[in-house]
């Protein structure tokens, strides 16, 4: 009797396995089949059905998921039958089979059983052979018309699936070049035309299978024959292109009876965490969802997905850890400590390690054994420590424990000679090592008792903490070692702390009060050690760096001259200010946390009184102090950053600014304040970081000097600037001149001096000199005012008033259009007489380009020209018969006559049918056009569906 072909494939495939895997024993050989048997063949009644009884193997032993090769017979055919791995099968029967799936020619599948009409226009001549190929085959063939005797070549599966013809009888011109190509009607393939379609469509549809087209997008029901419940929706087009049906249920996406995780692992659905999984399995064998498992053997809990359990075999890690430790505990062969590690085996401890030997025990095994070595020093630890790359030997000898050879009291004699004989216990010298981390206690020759860590005394050579000052004890506090520094202890600050419980020594700080009661911090040793004292009472008045950092900022943004430390006197009292500008009347005050800490009342008194004499105060507050003033700036604990902080006070300066009077001069210098201020912003870093810190290390802000003021050679009689100038003299700057005053200069000295508007109160330099003369300018702010003014019926309003007419009325302030020249660069704002839009421009702008106006009124007309057609080129004039489908209601005032044929505007179109349907002109206009969705044609053509294709 012939071997079969499953027998021949195994016979073939054990010739190509090694020679000791030959021959294996039948119950061996039946475990090695596939992976371990948890649903078999007998399992799933398709595969089933298909198994042959001629194989080797009973069905109940074949695993679904096997590689094993075997035989099958398909219930479609009788001659398929084929052979086939049972993971194939179990995955997709129908590609499977190489009959049904087309690979492989059959009586199901030939061309001349299924379409005889075809075959008969087989062309035996070219093709060599009558027609017996698979009908659904992409190779090309010759064909003959049985009409016209026409030969032509193209695919089988395009004549077949696609119905084509003779392209000679569709009436296209050069057939004979076409290769095959039919530009006639295709007919319709219809659902009951597929097999494999025709089985599955469901009779519950409204449309039987002969009317419904194979290709269709319209949703269909459709019944596997795999099981009862796989019944499911899906498109026609998806069916036919998908020779497995599409089936979601076959393909594990969605639950069925034959793919559920309790029907195929039974022995999986068993370990499934009911009560962390909120109900019973109820998912896919195949899912990639994570769930919890409870394992059988020690109930661990733990989280994986169903997949991972399913196909790749997972099980209970920590049973999987307890397995492969005591597999790896138990030598290999060769893998044995003696066979290893020869050296390491022969310190094995002989006794306490009874009854296990060294050829007992895995090399690289965690389990700890006792060992002994050479030096008779006995221990524990695991063989895998030893026989590892970093092999650990005996602790004792490395110094790691303890040993009578490497003892405190063998290896450092002098400093075991101070071991505190009670303190300790029962611990000796003799018992801790040289780098032990356990603390001791100890006796220096001074009889001071203290603690500290052996390493300590060893390595780093301290010695006695009462000796050297680093605990209190003994006599060595600061009221015994120096009493004048402990009388300037401050009690309250320092409390609950007292001077006779810190040391001299020490990095600790702590407060002092001198006798002038200045309060400050410093540590004991820095006042013994170093002989410092009070600082203020040395040093005098002190600058912070942030104070000098935003002194050198504002001196670059300000259009004024900016002081540092200055005094300004106010009708009650002198105050002495940080930084000061008298020409915009603004003073900024630095106010540390430690030096303003209690002088929250005096700050607000000062800031009262200069903001009521006419000044803008601004307080950069250092945190945790608290707001003083309306425009105050609140800061980082810490040094603040010089850039940010500069921002911030600037931004408060603008806003006083804008709050100040008409007459202030920081609200008429507000435009170059805010030009200053844009562009500090836009650099995005300080500009003068540097020069302060140099100022700050010249020591000219630490220790100020008095600044001395030489004086001039006073005039003489009768020709000082008071007598003969009276009226300049009184712009005399009464501030920034120092001590001199009118009377103290000539009226002809060609030297520079500051001078106060009495108009503005704006403060400006120049010589004086320059003032007395004949054609002096005075004020440049009045003298740029008065030149900005327009003559008389030259303004905007005169010359122009219909631009004028668009001059908003408020957002211009007290500005108006009689103040300003029509060639004035400066910025306004405008109000449109047609839609109201306010923009802003600049007056010159609009002069120079008229017809310029507002902006949205311009992008509408720009807008309305770009739409509108030109005469003869709308889309009533160029396309009359998509203009009648125009909708009369529905696109408003809009007409056929008001667009462009190319126009990407949607509009709303009404067929001859009463249809209304909404595309853009441009559809309805191109060379390949659109028409009506419903009624599908041409309105030239009187051709019409013959059936429907179910769109």
């Amino acid at each position: 009797m012939a071997a079969t072909t499953s027998e021949r494939l195994i016979a073939t495939s054990d010739k190509s396995k090694p020679r000791h895997s030959r021959g294996i024993a039948p119950a061996v050989k039946q475990a090695r089949i596939g992976r371990p048997l948890e649903v078999s063949v007998v399992d799933v009644p398709r595969m089933l059905a298909r198994y042959e009884t001629s194989n080797e193997f009973a069905p109940s032993e074949i695993g679904v998921q096997s590689a094993k090769v075997c035989d099958w017979r398909c219930p479609a055919g009788a001659d398929h039958s084929y052979v086939a791995k049972a993971e194939s099968v179990f995955k997709s029967p129908l590609s499977a089979c190489p009959f049904c799936s087309g690979r492989k020619l059959s009586i199901t599948n030939r061309l001349d059983v299924l379409y005889p009409e075809i075959a008969s226009e087989w062309d035996v001549d070219l093709n060599d052979g009558p027609p017996a190929v698979v009908s659904t085959s992409s190779k090309s063939a010759w064909w003959r018309c049985a009409t016209c005797d026409h030969r032509w070549s193209t695919r089988i599966s395009r004549r077949t699936r696609e119905g084509t013809g003779c392209p000679k009888c569709a009436g296209i011109k050069n057939a004979a070049r076409m290769s095959g190509t039919s530009w006639g009607r295709k007919p319709m393939t219809t659902i009951a035309d597929v097999p494999h379609m025709a089985v599955r469509y469901s009779p519950e549809n409204e449309l039987p299978a002969d009317q419904v087209a194979a290709r269709s997008t319209t949703v269909r029901k459709w019944q596997c024959p795999e099981g009862a419940d796989h019944v499911y929706e899906t498109r026609p087009a998806t069916v036919f292109n998908i020779a497995s049906s599409g089936c979601p249920f076959c393909a594990r996406r969605e639950l069925s009876v034959t793919n559920s995780l309790t029907r195929l692992h039974p022995e999986l659905a068993a370990e499934w965490d009911t009560a962390r999984n909120g109900g019973p399995p109820s998912l896919v064998a195949t899912s990639a969802q994570a769930v919890w498992w409870r394992c059988a053997s020690c109930s661990h809990s733990w989280e994986t997905t169903v997949r991972h359990r399913a196909l790749e075999r997972g099980s209970c890690p920590q049973c999987s850890r307890r397995g492969r430790a005591s597999k790896a505990a138990q030598p290999r062969p060769g893998r044995s400590l003696v066979e290893v590690a020869p050296s390491v085996a022969a310190s094995w401890h002989p006794t306490k390690n009874a009854p296990l030997g060294p050829e007992d025990v895995a090399a690289m095994s965690n389990t700890s054994r006792w060992w002994l070595c050479d030096y008779g020093h006995e221990w524990e630890t695991a063989p895998a420590h030893r026989s590892s790359k970093r092999r650990s030997g005996c602790p004792f000898c490395t110094g790691r424990r303890v040993s009578t050879e490497s003892s405190l009291a063998v290896r450092y004699p002098e400093i075991a000679k101070e071991w505190h004989p009670t303190l300790n216990g029962a611990l000796t010298p003799e018992m801790v090592m040289p780098s032990t981390g356990k603390k001791i206690w100890w006796r220096c020759s001074a009889g001071h008792d203290y603690e500290s860590l052996p390493g300590n005394r060893t390595k780093n050579g301290n010695g006695c903490a009462y000796c050297a000052g680093l605990q209190v004890g003994y006599g060595n506090d600061l009221v015994s070692m120096a009493p004048e520094v402990a009388s300037q202890w401050d009690v309250k600050k320092n409390h609950p702390i007292k001077p006779d419980e810190v040391t001299a020594g020490g990095t600790a700080k702590y407060w002092w009060l001198c006798v002038q009661g200045h309060s400050w911090e410093t540590t004991a040793t820095s006042r013994v050690r170093l002989a410092t004292g009070c600082p203020q009472c040395w040093s005098g008045w002190r600058r912070s760096l942030p104070e000098i950092a935003l002194q050198y900022e504002l001196e670059r943004l300000l259009p004024f001259p900016v002081f540092g430390d200055s005094e300004v006197r106010t009708p009650t009292e002198a105050w002495h200010v940080d930084v000061l500008c008298t020409g915009l009347r603004i003073i900024v005050e630095y106010d540390g946390s430690y030096w303003h800490r209690d002088g929250l009342q005096r700050d607000l008194r000062k800031t009262q009184d200069l903001m009521s004499a006419g000044w803008i105060v601004i307080r950069v507050r250092q945190a945790p102090l608290q707001m003083v003033g309306r425009w105050d700036v609140l800061c980082e604990k810490k040094d603040p950053d010089v850039f940010t902080m500069t921002v911030q006070v600037l931004g408060r300066i603008l806003e006083a600014a804008e709050a100040a009077t008409d007459g202030h001069p920081a609200k008429k210098g507000l435009d170059v304040l805010r030009m200053s201020a844009r562009a500090y912003e836009k650099g995005g870093a300080a500009q003068a970081l540097d020069a302060a810190k140099v100022a700050l290390a010249d020591g000219r802000i630490n220790r100020p000097r008095p600044i001395s003021v030489r004086l001039p050679r006073p005039p003489k009689p009768g020709q000082s600037l008071a007598e003969k100038s009276p009226m300049t003299a009184a712009e005399w700057h009464p501030e920034l001149n120092g001590p001199l005053t009118a009377l103290d200069v000539a009226n002809g000295r060609n030297s520079k001096a500051w001078w106060l508007c009495s108009l503005c109160d704006g403060a400006w330099e120049a010589n004086v000199n320059g003032r007395t003369r004949v054609h002096s300018v005075g004020c440049p702010d009045c003298a740029r005012k008065r030149s900005s003014l327009p003559r008389q019926g030259q303004s905007l309003a005169d010359l122009h008033p219909e631009i004028a007419a668009e001059w908003h009325p408020a957002r211009n302030y007290t500005l108006l259009p009689g103040d300003v020249k029509p060639g004035s660069n400066q910025r306004v704002w405008w109000r449109c007489s047609l839609c109201d839009n306010e923009w802003e421009t600049a007056i010159s702008t609009r002069m120079k380009h008229k017809n310029v106006g507002c902006p949205t009124c311009g992008w509408a007309r720009r807008g309305v020209g770009h739409a509108r057609p030109k005469p003869g080129q709308a889309l009533a004039d160029l396309f009359p018969e998509v203009a009648e489908q125009w909708h009369p209601t529905k696109n408003g005032s809009l007409r056929p006559g008001d667009v462009k044929p190319r126009s990407n505007k949607h509009i709303w179109w009404l067929c001859k049918e009463d249809h209304e349907w909404r595309t853009s002109i441009d559809c309805r206009t191109r060379s390949r056009p659109t028409w009506c969705p419903s009624c599908r044609k041409n309105p030239d053509s009187n051709m019409t569906p013959m059936f429907d294709l179910d769109f």
